[in-house]
């Protein structure tokens, strides 16, 4: 919807304008930078909800999906702070003479991330044991996993399983309880994590924070 208004602003001052009454808001090149910069953003927190609402998606994955925004936050506000929007299509278009005004909202927006999904960061690592079995430290492991990795490690067929199956069959099916059973339990663990439990109800409540946190700021500084 912000996408669409922005887009027709030409055509709806016009519209106003033919029956007597004016919208300054569309003559403010201010106005109108606030207003592309919101578009942008929202655009892009948008994609990454319909990123976390894919079905069938452990929360290892959905996990990923916001590691990647984290890092993207990061990349949009260096950017910004060298007077480039070019991830932001509608504010540069608009051709603002400053954009680094704009940098101070991603670095919000990135700390609210960083503090919102805190308590999912703790399962990074019990992610990596889970996603990446043959990629993780069996030294660093916990000391139940750690025999267990090695011999799952340097198994040729187990690996050849692990590359042509999804995570769930390669656990049920070629995982077995007599010979993984530290593995099997905790790949069941993550596993029931899954797309409509907690955590990723979590993950919806914090972004629809964040996107809230841009609103209001936009607001109030304009």
């Amino acid at each position: 919807m912000l996408e669409r208004v922005y887009q027709l602003r030409n055509e709806l001052t016009t519209f106003v304008r033919e029956r007597g009454l004016e919208v300054p808001e569309f003559s403010d090149s201010k106005w109108l930078s606030d207003f592309a910069f919101r578009v942008d953003t929202t655009n892009h927190l948008n994609s990454l909800n319909l990123k976390l609402q894919g079905k069938n998606q452990l929360v290892n994955v959905l996990y990923e999906h916001v590691c990647a925004f984290q890092a993207k936050l990061r990349l949009w506000e260096f950017q910004l702070n060298q007077q480039s929007c070019v991830h932001f299509p509608s504010l540069n278009a608009n051709q603002p003479i400053d954009v680094t005004y704009y940098s101070t909202f991603i670095s919000d927006l990135s700390v609210q991330f960083d503090i919102r999904f805190a308590d999912v960061e703790k399962y990074q690592r019990e992610f990596s044991y889970f996603a990446s079995p043959f990629g993780v430290n069996y030294i660093e492991a916990p000391e139940e996993m750690q025999l267990e990795l090695i011999e799952l490690q340097n198994s040729v067929e187990l690996k050849s399983r692990y590359r042509d199956l999804s995570l769930v069959v390669f656990y049920q099916k070629y995982l077995t309880n007599d010979k993984f059973p530290v593995l099997r339990k905790h790949a069941k663990t993550i596993a029931v994590l899954f797309g409509g439990t907690y955590v990723c109800e979590q993950l919806f409540s914090r972004m629809k924070y964040a996107k809230n946190k841009l609103r209001t700021r936009l607001k109030d500084d304009h």
